[in-house]
């Protein structure tokens, strides 16, 4: 599918770029002929093949950061070794619980959610597992047909079928109960006051995957995982789950690694308008889902040649993929978290354990290195016509570019780097018009700049790319001066002061939803890197699991801030001098390992 750029009358519109072939997960090389011609027949028996692949770059969606796995071949141990980042808000208490479950057939340590035995991301003697967040499209709007004089009911198949009608009551404090009515179809519950409805267009059913399959629940799935004994077992066992979609690495004791696209993902019907991206017509069942994906279709990998995995959010497919998956976020290519691990992972020829670890400490943001690696070319080599706020925060960033660019509160010249807007929208360049927009154009730029400036001789930039970086860094440092004051000298003491000043609000949720009690809020810690787009992001560490096959007993991890929910327990801050300091505590598996380094014990007695 070719994205077209819509403009305001400013320049001509013009296709954008595809996206970056070369970011995807699940590579053309990675795939036979074999296997691309059974989706494609799979997608026409089914009048879904066409002629364009279907990834298309969405506005952003959800982010559950990075995983990656390095296999045998490349690992000095000849055994897997996995680190899985879930990078989403530290929360005060952790969203997720850290805990470890033993049966007859598995022995798994790992997180989840409270009140669900599934791990998400854990680990076996023989396996471990990582997720980051897919967005894959598991939900549609049906467009229904009603009519007042057939007072809930809908029009379906040639007859009018009655709703179910339930009505809830919300107890609200110090207020009356409130009454809700909630209205049911086949499809699922009418919610035609939360799509924004334009008058005239009638009533709308949701359908999602969690409503609609019966025959199998995601933790039998979940079981299965935790009993596989290698990684193809592991990914037979991927074939149950439903819900939510994901993209999930793992690795195993033998140095075997995959990744599968994990998820029910519908198959729309053949008359669904625009492929299903648009509501579809509710009043026939020959509208309606024809089933879903076959799990060995969905884009997947074992053991790829390169001997390395990770996903970070970004292209999980390359575009000879014609299956619709409908992800949001990274559709088009490289989000900055997957352009760093790929050159971290990419120039290393062997890994020990430790430098599989190392990788989950880089602070580096290559879209803010780049940036200040062309102001400085523009200044000292084109001598390119810079506004004087460019030519002072670019004297400021000189030495800390020459340090290694981190993002870390230690390094002077971050406080500033920081301020430097990454945001690449049209709004703010019309090299998104050339590039793309979002994650995707910005990496795609940034390595035109890399190409171009690792031949500086002939390296030129144009009129617009000069005016991007002038603008971005001349407002980094107007914003520089905002926040700490006019003189550069005090800017890290007051970057410091300001990081240490937040809370962590008790019980804020990802929906911005204020402290349920202030009295229980966490101050904040010295953190070293606050960059929400970095690999090491201390901001967003809201689990780091690190796992070598070849002993898992050597397994580290982190949960801040601490393992309990309750306000007086010694456990509910148990991580925050940890997560502080960067560190991960011991993980082991195994009974005896767990006993060396036991600090209490409780018997529960039946």
């Amino acid at each position: 599918m070719v994205a077209v750029a819509v403009d305001s009358g400013r320049r001509p519109l013009r296709a954008l770029p595809r996206g970056d072939e070369s970011a995807a997960v699940v590579k053309r090389e990675d795939v036979t002929a074999e296997w691309i011609d059974r989706v494609n027949r799979f997608l026409k028996e089914h009048g879904l093949l066409s002629g364009e692949s279907t990834p298309q770059e969405k506005s952003e969606g959800p982010k559950f950061s990075h995983a990656w796995v390095v296999g045998g071949r490349k690992t000095t141990t000849g055994s897997a070794g996995l680190v899985s980042d879930p990078q989403t808000l530290v929360g005060n208490p952790s969203m997720f619980y850290e805990f470890h479950v033993r049966g007859k057939t598995f022995n798994v340590r790992g997180i989840g959610v409270a009140g669900s035995p599934v791990i998400l991301i854990g680990f076996s003697e023989h396996v471990a597992w990582g997720m980051t967040a897919l967005g894959a499209d598991q939900a549609d709007l049906f467009r229904l047909k009603t009519d007042p004089d057939h007072p809930d009911q809908y029009f379906f198949d040639g007859q009018w079928r009655p709703m179910e009608v339930v009505e809830e009551t919300i107890r609200v404090k110090g207020q009356p109960p409130q009454k809700l009515k909630v209205r049911w179809t086949h499809l699922g519950p009418i919610i035609t006051d939360y799509v924004f409805a334009r008058p005239g267009d009638g009533e709308f059913a949701v359908k999602r995957v969690p409503m609609c399959v019966s025959d199998g629940e995601t933790i039998q799935s979940a079981i299965a995982m935790m009993r596989a004994r290698d990684a193809f077992e592991f990914g037979r066992a991927l074939a149950g789950w439903q819900f939510p979609s994901a993209n999930v690495v793992f690795g195993d004791r033998e140095g075997n690694i995959g990744y599968w696209v994990l998820g029910a993902l519908p198959v729309r019907s053949r008359h669904a308008s625009n492929g299903g991206r648009f509501p579809h017509d509710g009043t026939a069942s020959r509208f309606d889902w024809q089933g879903f994906l076959p799990h060995e279709l969905k884009p997947h990998v074992i053991n790829p040649k390169r001997g390395y995995i990770y996903s970070a959010n970004h292209r999980p497919v390359g575009s000879f993929y014609k299956a619709y998956i409908g992800h949001s976020t990274g559709s088009m290519g490289h989000t900055l978290r997957s352009f760093r691990l790929e050159e971290l992972l990419s120039t290393e020829e062997r890994f020990a354990p430790e430098d599989v670890l190392a990788v989950h400490y880089s602070s580096v943001n290559p879209a803010r290195r780049e940036l200040v690696r062309l102001g400085l070319f523009l200044r000292d080599h084109q001598k390119a016509d810079l506004s004087d706020e460019t030519r002072k925060a670019l004297e400021y960033l000189e030495p800390w570019l020459e340090a290694g660019a981190r993002s870390e509160l230690s390094a002077r010249g971050t406080e500033l780097a920081l301020e430097i807007n990454t945001m690449f929208r049209a709004v703010n360049t019309e090299l998104a018009f050339d590039y793309g927009g979002g994650g995707t154009g910005l990496t795609l730029f940034l390595k035109s700049i890399r190409r171009r400036l690792a031949k500086p001789g002939s390296a030129q930039f144009t009129a617009p790319e000069i005016k991007y970086v002038d603008s971005v860094l001349s407002r980094a440092w107007r914003s520089a001066q905002e926040k700490y004051g006019s003189d550069p000298e005090a800017w890290p003491s007051q970057a410091r002061k300001a990081q240490v000043q937040r809370k962590l609000g008790y019980y804020v949720s990802l929906d911005g939803l204020p402290s349920l009690d202030p009295e229980q809020d966490v101050s904040m810690p010295p953190l070293e890197c606050i960059d929400g787009t970095t690999i090491w992001s201390q901001a967003a560490e809201a689990y780091t699991q690190f796992v070598p096959m070849h002993d898992v007993d050597q397994a580290r991890t982190l949960l801040p801030i601490g393992t309990s929910e309750r306000p007086g327990d010694p456990s509910r801050t148990a991580t925050l001098g940890l997560w502080s300091a960067g560190r991960l505590h011991p993980a082991p598996l195994s009974r005896a390992a767990v006993e060396r380094i036991a600090r209490s014990r409780t018997h529960l007695k039946r």
